[in-house]
C-alpha cells in the first residue's frame, strides 16, 4: 500500500510564519489513516540556536480542534528543505490536519504563501481541545508536508493482526 499524505508541498514560499504560534494547515487533510512517520518542512529564516518546534496533528470535532498527537521537539533545522523522521510516529485518521508550533524565541520559521490557502493559527503551544472560534483563520499556505504509513494489510488497526 502506498503512503498517504497530509499538508502542503514543502517548497520555498515568499513569507515566513509567525514564531510562538500553532498553525494548522486546513487544507490537504490526511488522505489515509495510519501513522505519520516523516515530515518535510521548508524554512528560510532560522534564528540563533537552539532552534525548536513541534509537529502536531489536530482533528476537527464539532466546533473544536482537538490535538490528537505531537512530536518531540525538533531542533537544528537548516535553511531549505528539512526532512524529519519522527522518533514516535503519530496516529492519524483520514481528515486530520497537520500543524506546526515553534517557540517564540530561537525558532524555526515555516515558509508560507499568504494567499490562496487555508489555515488557522493561535498564539501559543496548543494541546488538548480549543474552540475553533478561538483560532484566527487565514489564507496562508504553509510549507509542511507529512507522510502516512497505512495500517498493515493483514490486520485491523495499526499493525495489530486480527485473531479469530
Amino acid at each position: 500500500m502506498a503512503d498517504g499524505t497530509i499538508g502542503n508541498e514543502a517548497i520555498a514560499r515568499p513569507n515566513n510564519a509567525n514564531a510562538g504560534y500553532t498553525t494548522i494547515v486546513y487544507q490537504n487533510a490526511a488522505s489515509k489513516s495510519g501513522k505519520l512517520y516523516k515530515v518535510d518542512l521548508f524554512t528560510s529564516n532560522i534564528k540563533a540556536a537552539p532552534q525548536s518546534g513541534k509537529i502536531k496533528v489536530f482533528r476537527e470535532v464539532g466546533a473544536n480542534f482537538v490535538q490528537v498527537g505531537s512530536s518531540y521537539a525538533i531542533t537544528s533545522a537548516l535553511e531549505g528543505l528539512n526532512t524529519y523522521t519522527l522518533s514516535t510516529p503519530i496516529d492519524v485518521l483520514v481528515g486530520d490536519y497537520i500543524a506546526w508550533w515553534t517557540v517564540p524565541t530561537n525558532y524555526i520559521y515555516c515558509d508560507i504563501t499568504t494567499t490562496g490557502g487555508s489555515c488557522y493559527f493561535y498564539n501559543g503551544d496548543v494541546s488538548g481541545t480549543l474552540a475553533k472560534a478561538s483560532w484566527t483563520a487565514n489564507a496562508w499556505i504553509p510549507s509542511i508536508y507529512g507522510y502516512i504509513k497505512p495500517p498493515s494489510a493483514g490486520g485491523m488497526g495499526f499493525g495489530n493482526p486480527m485473531i479469530f
